[in-house]
């Protein structure tokens, strides 16, 4: 039902509490609506006698809301006196992980670096590279690449680029067909996709 300018449904009609304010209106509300307190309350369950007993020592609690005495409770509050591994219920702390030690996340035992070293690495290739460069990987070689391809990087054209790259990824090659100059960027980007940036300097 909607209603419009100059409604006419609510004209004569005396509202409830006109002329009570203040104190009549507050003996009209405790007159018309009763306080329920202690045993007049639906809800009452015996007073104090149902306030309960301290979870840890079974001491007699004096308020309602508490679940420990006052000196079961100090053992849960963080003050200097037993902070950390001298606090009550310490367990340890946050997890660490198993290899670096660095604060990592629950139910975890590794971070995310260490998680991906070695096998656990999608690009993991037997640990080839922890084997050793052959006698001719030396300084007067890699100088030779660089001076070849002008200090320029083969994939974005950067000057100044000092990194030397396999083709092959095969340590001991070390024709200078199978040499090619990078900058550090790129070079770190050639380690993702090997077959591809294989096929993109033959």
């Amino acid at each position: 039902m909607s209603f419009k300018k100059g409604h006419k449904i609510n004209r004569g009609r005396i509202p409830w509490n006109k002329g009570m304010k203040g104190l009549l209106l507050n003996d009209f509300f405790i007159k018309n609506h009763p306080r329920q307190i202690g045993t007049e309350n639906p809800n009452w369950k015996g007073g104090i006698a149902t306030i309960g007993n301290c979870l840890d020592c079974g001491e007699k609690l004096k308020s309602y809301p508490a679940k420990y005495c006052l000196p079961c409770s100090m053992k849960y509050r963080i003050l200097p006196s037993n902070a950390k591994e001298k606090h009550y219920r310490w367990k340890g702390g946050k997890p660490k992980c198993e290899t670096c030690g660095k604060v990592i996340a629950y139910r975890a035992n590794h971070c995310s670096a260490c998680s991906k070293l070695g096998e656990k690495n999608v690009n993991w290739n037997g640990g080839v590279s922890f084997e050793p460069y052959t006698v001719d990987w030396k300084e007067t070689l890699r100088r030779a690449i660089r001076q070849r391809d002008k200090y320029t990087c083969k994939i974005c054209g950067k000057l100044q680029s000092s990194d030397v790259h396999h083709i092959d990824y095969y340590k001991k090659n070390c024709n200078p067909n199978n040499l090619t100059t990078l900058c550090h960027q790129c070079h770190s980007k050639t380690n993702y996709k090997r077959k591809y940036w294989i096929n993109y300097f033959k």
